[in-house]
C-alpha cells in the first residue's frame, strides 16, 4: 500500500510536470530498479536491523518504481488523449486540469 501510493504519486508527479522533472525521476527510479530488491533488503536489513518498521520500508522502497512506471505511463497517456488538450486550449489552470483529469478519486 505504501509503496503504490508513493510510487503513485511520484508517477503523477513526473507525467504532468516539466521535462527536465520527468527525467530526473525516470532516471532515478531506472537506477533503484537496476538494483536486485533481495540485495538491497539484505544490505539494508544487515546495517540497520531486523525491525518490523525496516523490513516494511524495505518492502516498500522495492516495489515503489514499478508503480512509478505504470502510472507515470497512464499519466502521459491521459496527458495526450483529445479532451485533456482542449481544455488545455480552453485556457484552463494546469493545476485544475490535472487534479480533475489525471489524478485518481
Amino acid at each position: 500500500m505504501l509503496a503504490s501510493c508513493i510510487g503513485t504519486f511520484f508517477g503523477l508527479v513526473a507525467a504532468v510536470s516539466g521535462r527536465w522533472v520527468d527525467e530526473v525521476l525516470s532516471r532515478f527510479f531506472d537506477a533503484l530498479i537496476s538494483i536486485p530488491s533481495k540485495i538491497l533488503a539484505l544490505v539494508v536489513v544487515a546495517a540497520s536491523g531486523s525491525s518490523i518498521p525496516m523490513l516494511m520500508t524495505v518492502a516498500a522502497v522495492a516495489y515503489i518504481p514499478g508503480a512509478f512506471r505504470i502510472s507515470r505511463s497512464l499519466a502521459v497517456n491521459i496527458m495526450t488523449l483529445e479532451y485533456v488538450q482542449g481544455r488545455k486550449r480552453a485556457a484552463r489552470s494546469c493545476s485544475t486540469l490535472r487534479a480533475s483529469k489525471c489524478c485518481p478519486t
